[in-house]
């Protein structure tokens, strides 16, 4: 379609078709997840994850094996993913790019055997309000998708059927399913595999005293064993047990053993179970197996931040930074600091500490926590070092960092630097977050979203589990508290914790007549009176009664409905129609004929 204007004169357009040479396809991108919803676990680590979770499946439809290396994967952005030397997909295979939080590369059974690697910039940036996904080889396209306003979606976008079909949401192709990376909607796999290696460990118990050779690994190959094979391991803590990296199956034999070596850390962290995994190349599944690492007497506490609240809904007075021991409990924070960082924001405050922190004097709660936060999250009984709302800047890229060291050591404008660093968040979602990290200089640095519900949380969180290689996720703020997933909350439940003492969904706090319910749908504060005036029923074009809600963002996940009746007391469905249900706006409309008809909306916020 080629359209013109021009200034004083109606528009016009025209069409023209443009017919296919008979080009065959090499490639096809068969599932795109850009829009992931809270408790939606796409790279299945165990958490969500708004930028890991993200993911691009693509399918080899040549005929043939196809070799992708150097091959990228581009959207708006610019690149996202370079395939890496080696890539190699078989015949009918797939490939799946996560944004991140893959552990272990390669080919994975849990993904239908297809060759599943994490995003080589660390994140795809896909926008849930339109982009499109180009696959080139060089600068020629192989491959390519484009999608529109996607903004609450639940689930990926995938072809139906499979390869050839158009795109359509993977709920409605697959019953329910919200997404299937690596395998067909029903989940069956693109193509078989013949080659694939197992690992076993003996024992599967040690502890971290053990040392050198605690236990042993043995990696088999399945298939043909005339050549020698180079197998790469990954221990997924090396914090806890260590292998080689790589060991070389023999010609000839079908298998080869490798030393595990346990790692005495001085933290309670408690037992902790790691992964040891092999691989060989796409032309082999990834072998794995686990070794539980006993935790050893004698150890001390260690400090890590445990959770952030950037963003609290309304206003900014819940705040905080919560640092956590591990459960030791009563461990001082005499020597340590938090400092907080600017990332590049377009202001001229380009990566230097904005505000920083001395804790000498201070030490963890009985239960290993300890909260700096602002008065909003003092009042709520929490025992805290008290900062006056709205210290924690959340537009832009920023971090949060502490340091074994004084805060003196930081003034206002300091450059980030990974000297003395212990733990750091950065959140954002720009390329600037990668020059953040790389200035702290800290492998537990992370990418995290910011959320105007959600806070930043490890999971799992709090109980004594080791939390230094655990992956940030978003979570319900839960300031000197175990973490919580969302997904055990409601909608609801995450906006409410953002105002400490707030009622149920009917009560009215404030008594302004308008239930907390009501006050969450519009994003309204269930704590002040409120004056303004809630929709109103309106004729609209076609002369039938309408309602329009203008949904807050934290309810544009909860379940919106409307309903009829002719005498106040009986209501239902009849002549009801859903004009729109949207992440931004909800309407209705009675499209019945009865002379009195009255038309009600509402809120479903049970989880």
């Amino acid at each position: 379609t080629v359209g013109v204007t021009s200034p004083g004169i109606a528009p016009a357009e025209g069409t023209i078709d443009v017919t296919d040479d008979g080009d065959s396809a090499t490639l096809v991108v068969n599932e795109v997840n850009a829009e992931v919803e809270d408790g939606r676990d796409a790279n299945k680590n165990g958490i969500t994850d708004h930028q890991g979770d993200e993911f691009v499946e693509l399918v080899n439809v040549s005929g043939a094996p196809l070799d992708i290396s150097g091959w990228t994967i581009e959207e708006s952005d610019g690149v996202a993913h370079t395939f890496p030397s080696g890539t190699v997909l078989g015949d009918g295979c797939a490939a799946v790019v996560f944004g991140g939080g893959i552990p272990v590369e390669g080919r994975l059974a849990a993904f239908g055997n297809a060759l599943v690697q994490n995003a080589s910039t660390g994140a795809l940036n896909l926008n849930n309000t339109g982009d499109s996904i180009f696959v080139r080889q060089g600068a020629v396209e192989r491959a390519g998708f484009a999608f529109g306003d996607i903004e609450g979606a639940d689930g990926s976008q995938t072809r139906d059927p499979d390869l050839t079909g158009p795109f359509i949401g993977h709920i409605a192709a697959a019953a329910g399913s919200p997404f299937s990376p690596g395998t067909r909607t029903g989940g069956s796999p693109f193509c078989s595999v013949i080659d694939s290696l197992t690992v076993t460990v003996t024992p599967a118990t040690i502890s971290e005293t053990d040392g050198a050779a605690a236990a042993s690994g043995e990696v088999a190959r399945s298939g043909d064993t005339t050549d020698a094979l180079e197998v790469a391991l990954v221990s997924t803590d090396t914090s806890e047990a260590s292998v080689p990296a790589t060991v070389t199956i023999s010609a000839g034999s079908a298998t080869a053993t490798f030393p595990i070596d346990a790692v005495d850390d001085s933290f309670v962290d408690g037992d902790q179970t790691v992964t040891i995994a092999a691989g060989a190349g796409p032309g082999f599944v990834v072998g794995t197996d686990q070794v539980t690492v006993g935790d050893a007497g004698g150890d001390t506490g260690y400090i890590l931040i445990n959770e952030v609240e950037v963003n609290p809904p309304g206003s900014d007075t819940a705040e905080f930074i919560e640092l956590y021991d591990g459960g030791a409990g009563n461990t001082p924070l005499d020597g340590y600091a938090v400092v907080l960082f600017n990332g590049t924001n377009g202001t001229g405050s380009d990566d230097t500490a904005y505000d920083q922190f001395d804790l000498d004097g201070f030490s963890t709660d009985a239960e290993g926590y300890f909260v700096i936060g602002s008065i909003g999250v003092a009042n709520a009984g929490i025992d805290v070092f008290p900062i006056p709302g709205g210290w924690i800047v959340n537009s832009g890229t920023r971090a949060v960092a502490l340091y074994s060291a004084e805060a003196s050591t930081f003034p206002i404008g300091t450059s980030p630097t990974g000297t003395g660093i212990v733990d750091a968040v950065i959140y954002g979602s720009d390329a600037e977050a990668a020059n953040l990290a790389a200035a702290l200089g800290t492998p537990t640095a992370v990418l995290a979203r910011d959320g105007e519900t959600d806070t930043i949380s490890r999971l799992p969180g709090g109980a004594g589990g080791r939390l230094a290689f655990s992956g940030f996720g978003d979570g319900l703020p839960t300031p000197g508290a175990t973490n919580q997933a969302v997904g055990a909350a409601s909608a609801y439940d995450l906006w409410a914790a953002g105002f400490p003492g707030l009622g149920g969904p009917g009560d009215d706090d404030d008594c302004d007549g308008i239930p907390n319910a009501i006050e969450f749908a519009l994003g309204l504060n269930p704590q002040q009176p409120d004056g303004g005036a809630l929709p109103q029923p309106f004729i609209n074009g076609g002369g039938n009664l309408q309602i329009t809600v203008d949904k807050a963002a934290a309810a544009s996940g909860a379940a919106f409905f409307a309903s009829t009746s002719f005498d106040a007391v009986d209501w239902s469905n009849t002549d009801l129609n859903v004009i729109t249900d949207s992440a931004t706006t909800f309407a209705a409309e009675y499209t019945g004929s009865a002379p009195v008809a009255l038309l009600r909306w509402g809120v479903n916020v049970s989880p």
